[in-house]
């Protein structure tokens, strides 16, 4: 039964064949107007495809016009990086620094010849080396620009300048200290030379690291772990208000100046319990204490000497304080600790306890106060001296101390330099320094940045997003707006041709199917007569649909090699040799199943319409 069903079919299929072929001249006129509904829709999907996947590719190949850079230079913190890298469309940042530190001359193969240059940092995955086939430079090595390369005798007419790879480059490094030139120089070996597209300016690109060393030279500072002079910046002390201990009372008129041009906020007299709870011992009995603290920002040095000025004359004890920190030691304890320095004549005068340690210095250095007193319940003599750990913003700082014996209270003491010097790592970073064996002042954070976004549609979100936090930006976001507007002009234009093609096409087979089977209901009637069935005979139109639009779809395609032909010769020279006009050969095929199912579906109607002739009609007509 199946072998007979497929031998009627096949005897349909050459049926319907035939038919074509005898009605040629009426089957070419179906074919040329169903090919000239489909060839333009080919055309303008060819032109979109070719032309702005052309544009689209010449914007992401080149990952400069994914890179978004600052327009003003502006304090950047450096959580703010982190917070960006975790964004899922930006594929690499990295931090820069103020222009003009990033100056530095670099000396060519010879020693002699030099250039200034602009010094860029980099990092592992730098979209601007990696697409363009350069490494990036890892410790002690930098990228160069071709130009630069070039410019100072790295290589003349090598190409991509091979020969520079692994060569020593002398980087000079110059800043003014107290009115005189200084200077220091470092070898780096060049990882690379970064290509014309990529850069065509004298630039080098450098390792993170290196160019904030640059930057910190320049500004002053020394960069102990290369050797380059220059001063160390240790965090000022500050503190978060001053205890005044006075032997004669201070009247209300002398207190209310004490909240005045001095940075304190709130004063209150307190009780020696209250001090007390903050040290753990209080005062003698027969002094007036007051407290002078702030709100939100603490105070620094110059506010103790405005207060010490406006009490001058007065019997009193100025101690500075800041809020109980706690204090991690070497052997894992923990202890609750605040600042505390009296001298000895002090600590006699005001009934205080005495520590052995330096007075007061506003304006100290880190090695004169290291020694700390732990609390009564601890045992000092564990480990004199252990290395500590207190939090700074986002990190932790250790530092050695050394452990001096117990504190007279429950709070651990520490030396109210030492103590301000750590208040100052509640709003600054904090580091220290092994190699200068000093706390140092962090970075307040960045100038600029370099940002890539993964492809060129992010580019637009990451600018609005950075134009929303206060960032002005220099991008390629116009343009690529320009582009999509361009495309998404296109996918609408195209959907209206292809909707009315569509429309017409449709109309046009189903018409001509329809009025094929009207004019031939006596040969399908016969076609019954000799024993096929209404399924076998409703695959008659079903089949000359199909074929025809097959046939108009092939015409369609040999229009648009054709005027591709024309087009991409007019456009060569404009897009570089790349097609105006293309379709790749999987979304032919996609447009062959679509044209094929729209004239399946066309006939259908006019296959229904097979079903309902019956085999007496060509019996009535003999």
């Amino acid at each position: 039964m199946a072998k007979r069903e497929n031998r009627q079919g096949f005897v349909v299929l050459g049926l319907a064949l035939r038919d074509l072929w005898h009605e040629r001249i009426l089957s070419l006129n179906v074919i040329l107007a169903l090919a000239a509904i489909i060839a333009p829709l080919l055309i303008v999907l060819g032109l979109k495809e070719g032309l702005i996947n052309h544009l689209r590719d010449n914007l992401i190949e080149d990952p400069v016009n994914r890179e978004i850079r600052p327009q003003t230079t502006q304090d950047i913190p450096e959580n703010w990086f982190e917070q960006v890298r975790s964004r899922d469309d930006v594929a690499f940042v990295v931090p820069g620094i103020l222009r003009g530190a990033s100056i530095v001359r670099a000396y060519g193969s010879d020693g002699e010849q030099s250039k200034i240059v602009d010094l860029l940092p980099s990092g592992n995955g730098d979209p601007l080396l990696v697409d363009n086939g350069t490494d990036f430079p890892a410790i002690g090595e930098v990228v160069i620009s071709t130009p630069l390369a070039k410019g100072l005798g790295f290589c003349v007419n090598d190409t991509p300048c091979e020969s520079a790879l692994g060569v020593e480059i002398r980087l000079r490094v110059t800043r003014t200290s107290d009115g005189q030139p200084e200077f220091v120089e470092q070898m780096m070996q060049i990882a690379g030379v970064l290509g014309l597209r990529g850069d065509s300016l004298d630039r080098i690109y450098a390792p993170l690291q290196f160019v904030l060393d640059v930057e910190s030279y320049k500004e002053g500072k020394s960069v102990l772990h290369r050797g380059w002079p220059g001063k160390q910046p240790q965090p000022y002390p500050s503190y978060d208000g001053v205890f005044i201990l006075a032997e004669e009372t201070i009247s209300p008129i002398e207190r209310s100046e004490l909240t005045i041009s001095t940075g304190f906020s709130t004063l209150k007299q307190i009780s020696h319990a209250e001090f007390e709870a903050d040290y753990g011992f209080s005062p003698p009995e027969d002094f007036q204490l007051l407290k002078l603290g702030v709100l939100k920002t603490a105070v620094q040095s110059g506010s103790i000497r405005q207060v010490a000025n406006k009490l001058r004359g007065k019997r009193v004890l100025i101690l500075p304080y800041v809020n109980p920190f706690e204090i991690l030691l070497e052997d894992e304890s923990r202890h609750i600790a605040t600042g505390y320095t009296v001298s000895e004549q002090q600590a006699q005068n005001f009934g205080l306890p005495w520590v052995d340690w330096d007075g007061l210095d506003l304006n100290p250095a880190y090695q004169s106060f290291t020694k700390i007193l732990l609390t009564r319940n601890s045992d000092p003599q564990s480990k004199i001296s252990q290395l500590a750990a207190v939090q700074s913003l986002d990190q932790i700082v250790r530092f050695p101390i050394e452990i001096a014996g117990k504190a007279p209270g429950k709070l651990a003491l520490v030396p109210i330099n030492l103590a301000g010097m750590l208040r100052t790592g509640v709003d600054r970073r904090i580091e220290y320094s092994e190699l200068g064996q000093a706390l140092l002042l962090g970075r307040l954070g960045f100038r600029g940045y370099r940002i890539y976004a993964k492809t060129i549609d992010d580019v637009p979100a990451i600018a609005e997003s950075l134009r929303a936090d206060g960032f002005q930006t220099i991008n390629k976001a116009q343009q690529i707006i320009g582009l999509q507007q361009f495309s998404a002009g296109l996918d609408r234009i195209f959907f209206l041709v292809a909707l009315v093609g569509i429309i017409g096409g449709v109309a046009a087979l189903v018409a001509s199917l329809y009025a094929a089977v009207q004019r031939k209901q006596r040969d399908i009637s016969v076609m019954r007569l000799i024993g096929l069935s209404p399924g076998e005979v409703s695959r008659f139109p079903i089949y000359q649909g199909l074929t025809t639009a097959l046939m108009s779809t092939a015409v369609a395609c040999g229009v648009l090699y054709a005027v591709g032909i024309v087009i991409n010769r007019a456009l060569a020279d404009r897009l570089s040799g790349d097609p105006a006009v293309y379709l790749k050969p999987d979304l032919m095929l996609v447009i062959m199943l679509l044209v094929l199912t729209a004239a399946f579906c066309s006939s259908l109607f006019a296959a229904f319409k097979t079903t309902r002739i019956e085999p007496a009609e060509a019996l009535r007509d003999e």
